[in-house]
């Protein structure tokens, strides 16, 4: 017979629960920008403020999914991405439609989805969000199967990444030499693009698609805005009227104004066509495409994220 306790009996102990938040620390090792003492900062902060945490250490993204989704199971209050936009991203595609809130402490070499939500990276500015409590929910994307947060890019933007390597440049100079390159390994190619009911054709040597302003550090679409369903496509004419590299510069110094040569929509489920085998820049990371297609649908207002001073 199994043993019953009597609560009034001195070796009786209600259970404890701890009400204190419980945070996820999701670190890549590999980031551009890693460092055992910035994590050691955050794990500081978390302590100071009288929180928990768990952390996993990435080594693939199904090993850290599958701790990912095994952490949801305790309810945690927030996962904090600790890498770049490739981390953010592979963080928040697990917390669709969730109230558990996305926090990112920007470790990568870009950092393009902390700068567009933020400003510039900033480890203690990224804690105060962080720890603030306050949240808001933001827009996210599918581009065909593949989830996204930031942006992605065909033609120049890949080529770009994948050129730069480990070391962006540090002047406008050193950028448009890179562009320049970039640009010349590009095969123009007609494109079909659907932007909601518009069908129009072009030859582009660069296109992006971008739910946040910034792809490889660069503002390219000032006017985003990240709560209202709809992303930018930004492309250029094609028959080389386009000078890609003075593009570039003038949306460094943020003195670009979108005119007849590099043109700029606004839509909530964009297509294009054809993309198999296309390398696709994508939150960071580049694939290459398989279908002959890819759709693009906004998801409005899917994701929770930190945000101090939120209502």
């Amino acid at each position: 017979m199994r043993k019953q306790y009597d609560r009034n009996r001195p070796h009786y102990r209600k259970p404890q629960y701890s009400n204190r938040p419980i945070f996820g620390v999701i670190i890549n090792e590999q980031a551009f920008g890693f460092a055992d003492d910035k994590i050691d900062f955050l794990i500081s902060e978390l302590a100071r403020s009288r929180s928990n945490w768990h952390v996993i250490k990435s080594v693939t993204g199904k090993e850290a999914t599958y701790q990912i989704k095994k952490l949801l199971t305790r309810q945690p209050t927030g996962i904090i991405a600790c890498g770049g936009d490739g981390t953010v991203n592979l963080v928040a595609r697990n917390l669709i439609r969730r109230t558990c809130a996305l926090g990112i402490f920007p470790l990568g070499k870009y950092n393009n989805i902390y700068n567009s939500l933020y400003g510039q990276p900033d480890l203690e500015v990224a804690a105060d969000h962080i720890l603030s409590g306050h949240t808001r929910k933001i827009d996210c994307a599918m581009a065909g199967k593949h989830f996204f947060l930031g942006s992605i890019g065909l033609g120049l933007i890949p080529n770009l990444a994948e050129l730069i390597g480990q070391k962006p440049p540090r002047f406008g100079i050193g950028w448009s030499r890179k562009v320049s390159l970039a640009a010349a390994s590009v095969k123009a190619q007609k494109t079909s693009v659907t932007i909601d009911e518009f069908k129009f054709d072009a030859t582009p040597l660069f296109m992006n698609i971008n739910l946040l302003s910034h792809s490889l550090s660069l503002p390219l679409t000032p006017t985003s805005i990240d709560d209202d369903g709809k992303a930018e496509i930004v492309f250029d004419i094609g028959q080389g009227k386009a000078n890609l590299s003075k593009f570039i510069r003038q949306i460094l110094k943020k003195k670009y104004i979108y005119a007849d040569e590099i043109q700029m929509y606004r839509g909530q489920k964009i297509t294009i066509a054809p993309t198999a085998q296309r390398k696709l820049y994508i939150d960071g990371d580049i694939i290459k495409l398989a279908d002959a297609d890819l759709t693009v649908e906004t998801c409005p207002n899917k994701i929770r994220v930190y945000f101090n001073g939120a209502e």
